[in-house]
């Protein structure tokens, strides 16, 4: 027993010198990179501020998917199921479509922490975009060196793409990060030959099923392209093949069996608290084969890389990579993006220089296979979003740091230096844009965006509206009933037993409507929520046929004039009429 005693005794200072020893080195290390490590600090603290600055109210309001993924959050944190009354779904219902389950279940976590509110839902989108900083930059190390990963981390850091994307809550948000990771621990497998590195990619290969709906189209077909080269190549074994797929069927077991119910092979089923149901009845909807058509990807390119219809992603102004524009002739382009050509024929030409020459294993050509998966879906959606090929802009700022790096060992410093002066100086201009109220001015209300809505909703709780019927003017907004039942906060319970369809237009929630009448009943004691047609407002009419919208605006205007003729008594708030009879 005094023998335990002793060797008890010892172990304690020989663990406190491990960590004396360990404190040591790191200290060491920052002393021997200083210069790195401030970088790193500066890069880190430009992220946190310009992610986590105004994050609840820029821009003011939530997305429509916001919506429903906080919907989702909520009613999980506090009742354990969906909007839905379903328990712990693999995958959700969203507006007739469906919304992927990564971002939600880590969206619950911090709400069971913090309370859920948009801080909690939206400071996830943060999480991920560190995950995305922090990989990103370590699989750029170790494909291409140092001066590379300090490139791309600058890049991740400062543009616009990257800095708006990660201040919103997007199920799509979780996909980049996630496809990164893995990519990191393949390029690990690869250098080290280590098992470890081989059930960590298929950890995150499964993972990554979960994050979003393209990541089911384009990650088997990168680790596909990526698998046969490296065996080719002779990089990897068939056994830790099998470890990567091994690990990565396990973990995507549920997802698998909720496709199997989706497909109608299986029905749905619960195990415990967890469900299998079929919850994205419409979202294959958007993916039809558009055939090989060879303006389809030059067109989808120029969009990836200058901006879209969303200007919550990136505006006409900025862009996703900014946008400084250069004319040739009829045609404009912009700086960023001759740099990106610039850096692909680079690593393509590098690529085929190392597989030729020396006869080995290309980093270059992986990231061309990973180009090629990320991009190649433009032949299967009907349009194209940033939003939806977020998981391509990994490449595109690793083309940049690559570009650089090179043209760093060929001492092009002053050409170097002009461009970072340029970018910082955008960035510069951006930040002030952003966050001086020049942006929310500009775009105060965009499209898929309701804060108006929303924010009467959150007043029709009160006791003095309980003996009214409520009318909601869904005029050219997209789901008025889903935004309407998250802003009252009704529980899933009752959503379940009382609401036949969140997403219909013409939903009905004990004395809320979404929809005006034809007919106005001057006895009847009601609110009528109508929005102003004539107010500088984006309304959302992408999936609207012109004469649905033409005839909604007349039952609109109708009633507005009816009512006027009543002389009902209204307030104007934001860009709603709202009516009040008896």
């Amino acid at each position: 027993m005094e023998k335990t005693k002793t060797e008890t005794k010892e172990e304690k200072p020989a663990f406190s010198q491990r960590v004396k020893t360990v404190w040591k080195s790191f200290l060491g290390s920052v002393k021997e990179h200083k210069w790195l490590y401030l970088y790193f600090t500066i890069i880190g603290i430009i992220f946190l501020l310009t992610r986590l600055i105004q994050i609840t109210v820029l821009p003011k309001g939530l997305h429509i998917d916001e919506v429903s993924m906080g919907y989702n959050t909520w009613a999980l944190t506090y009742f354990g199921t969906d909007r839905y009354g379903v328990s712990m779904p693999i995958y959700f219902n969203n507006a007739g479509s469906g919304q992927s389950s990564l971002y939600v279940y880590l969206a619950v976590l911090v709400s069971k922490i913090l309370g859920y509110s948009v801080f909690s839902l939206r400071v996830v989108s943060v999480f991920f975009g560190a995950i995305l900083l922090i990989f990103g930059t370590k699989a750029a190390y170790e494909m291409f060196g140092l001066k590379c990963s300090l490139i791309t981390a600058a890049v991740i850091d400062i543009m616009p793409l990257f800095l708006m994307s990660e201040r919103w809550a997007f199920d799509c948000n979780a996909m980049l990060p996630m496809l990164v990771m893995f990519l990191y621990f393949y390029v690990k497998l690869i250098k080290t030959q280590k098992m470890r590195y081989a059930v960590a990619s298929g950890i995150t290969f499964g993972i990554t099923m979960y994050s979003y709906i393209l990541a089911v189209m384009m990650l088997p077909v990168f680790v596909i392209f990526a698998v046969i080269y490296s065996l080719i190549m002779k990089k990897i074994t068939i056994k830790q093949i099998g470890a990567m797929f091994f690990s990565g069927f396990v973990v995507s077991v549920p997802i698998l069996l909720f496709l199997f119910v989706v497909v109608g092979v299986i029905p749905s089923f619960n195990i415990g608290p967890v469900s299998f149901t079929n919850a994205s009845a419409g979202r294959a909807a958007e993916i039809t084969w558009q055939g090989f058509r060879f303006d389809l990807l030059p067109k989808a390119l120029y969009t990836l890389t200058s901006y879209d219809q969303y200007d919550f992603m990136a505006d006409d102004k900025y862009g996703v990579f900014y946008q400084n524009i250069l004319h040739f002739f009829e045609h404009k382009i912009s700086v960023s993006q001759i740099l990106l050509i610039a850096g692909f024929l680079a690593m393509l030409g590098f690529g085929i220089f190392s597989i030729i020459k020396r006869k080995g294993f290309s980093f270059e050509i992986l990231m061309v296979f990973y180009m090629i998966a990320m991009i190649y879906p433009v032949y299967f959606l009907e349009q194209v979003a940033i939003y939806r090929y977020n998981a391509a802009y990994f490449s595109f700022a690793l083309l940049l740091g690559y570009l650089f790096a090179k043209l760093w060992d060929y001492k092009r410093y002053v050409l170097c230096g002009f461009f970072a002066l340029l970018y910082l100086y955008n960035f510069g201009s951006y930040t002030y844009y952003l966050f001086s109220g020049n942006f929310s001015e500009e775009n105060k209300s965009l499209a898929y965006f309701d804060y108006d809505l929303l924010e009467l909703c959150e007043t029709f709780d009160d006791e003095e509206y309980k003996d009214y019927q409520i009318y909601v003017d869904y005029t050219a907004t997209y789901n008025a009933g889903l935004i309407t039942l998250y802003g009252l906060r009704v529980e899933p319970q009752v959503v379940a037993s009382e609401v036949e369809d969140v997403d219909s237009k013409m939903m009905t929630y004990g004395n809320i409507h979404i929809g005006i009448p034809d007919v106005i009943d001057a006895n009847q004691k009601s609110i009528f929520v109508i929005r102003d047609i004539n107010s500088e407002t984006t309304f959302y009419t992408t999936n609207i046929q012109q004469i649905e919208l033409y005839k909604t605006l007349i039952i609109t205007n109708k009633a507005k004039k009816v009512l006027m003729e009543l002389d009902t008594p209204y307030d104007i708030v934001n860009n709603y009429y709202v009516f009040k009879l008896n």
